[in-house]
């Protein structure tokens, strides 16, 4: 990952500044630089829970949530795929152990529903499962902000080895399996907020074009 990159989203990002100010949040990412198995993965590692977690403050902004809900979704976000299988395991399996690390450290910390709702964190985390579980119109708006979350990091601008060859790296895929893939999910998939309709989906067709443009070049060589 191209390391000016990395440097310019580190100080561009504003759910760092928000960290820098929320205890809980600075528990989190010191038990994710420590302990998340996944840290570094090709695709599922930090910076993604990061993109992901920044993606939802903005959104959480935009609907203009209480501090509560908001900091739920950034908790959750930040959970959301710790110690992913990288490809081992189907998604249930990666979200209940996203979902057991939570319990397990909101437990350790001694934290109570006065300081962070246990069951809002887990709930939000669960609407992360792909193929999606939850049906669309059973989702709560912050059911609903992590699932578009979840999709801006196609948006980013280090999507090709971020997202396209961390995944193939990730799912010992060919790569032309997962632009075919891409391709296909994101002309079926159904944003969920009007928040994402008018921050990334103006982005969506580009980053079609994209895939199919780059499946083009592979197919080249038979």
């Amino acid at each position: 990952m191209d390391l000016l990159y990395l440097l310019y989203n580190y100080y561009t990002m504003q759910i760092l500044n928000v960290i820098k100010e929320n205890r809980i949040l600075q528990l989190i990412v010191a038990e994710n630089l420590k302990f998340n198995k996944a840290l570094s993965a090709p695709y599922h590692n930090f910076y993604h829970q990061l993109v992901v977690a920044n993606s939802c403050l903005e959104a959480a902004e935009y609907y203009k949530l209480d501090e509560r809900p908001k900091l739920e979704l950034i908790v959750a976000a930040l959970f959301h795929d710790f110690n992913h299988s990288m490809g081992k395991y189907k998604d249930d399996i990666n979200v209940e152990l996203a979902t057991y690390y939570f319990r397990c450290w909101y437990a350790e910390k001694n934290l109570s529903n006065g300081d962070l709702n246990r069951g809002a964190v887990v709930d939000i985390i669960q609407a992360t499962q792909y193929p999606y579980v939850i049906e669309h119109d059973k989702l709560t708006l912050q059911q609903k902000i992590i699932r578009d979350a979840d999709l801006t990091q196609l948006m980013q601008a280090n999507r090709i080895g971020q997202v396209y060859i961390g995944l193939a790296t990730e799912m010992n895929l060919p790569i032309e399996a997962i632009l075919e893939g891409e391709k296909s999910f994101l002309e079926s998939v159904v944003p969920c907020t009007e928040w994402f309709l008018q921050k990334w989906a103006p982005a969506k067709q580009n980053v079609i074009n994209e895939c199919a443009d780059l499946l083009s070049y592979v197919n080249l060589i038979k």
